[in-house]
């Protein structure tokens, strides 16, 4: 009988494409990794979006009722206090 252990060659962590190479653990990880960055920045800019929507819904509101217009104005006033945010809203603050 013979004794001799044959190998077993290693597989692969995905199965190959036609015509490509099987992808490494290394080009898994690295191809993961991009799809979760991509992933947080759709995240942020839909809600930066919903954001601007919501923005825009108060304001068109704000233009009919004066009360309203003070109390957002002022708001912003109080609450944006970093002088390049404030740039943004000069307008807005202006009255």
């Amino acid at each position: 009988m013979n004794d001799a252990v044959t190998a077993i060659p290693e597989m692969p962590t995905a199965p190959a494409r036609r015509g490509r190479k099987p992808e490494t653990a290394a080009q898994r990880l690295e191809r993961l990794q991009r799809a979760v960055v991509e992933a947080k920045q759709a995240a942020r800019e839909a809600e930066r979006r919903k954001w601007a929507v919501v923005g825009e819904a108060l304001l068109a509101e704000a233009e009919g009722d004066a009360a309203l217009k003070y109390r957002i104005v002022e708001t912003l006033r109080r609450r944006v206090t970093s002088a390049s945010a404030r740039a943004d809203i000069a307008s807005l603050l202006a009255g």
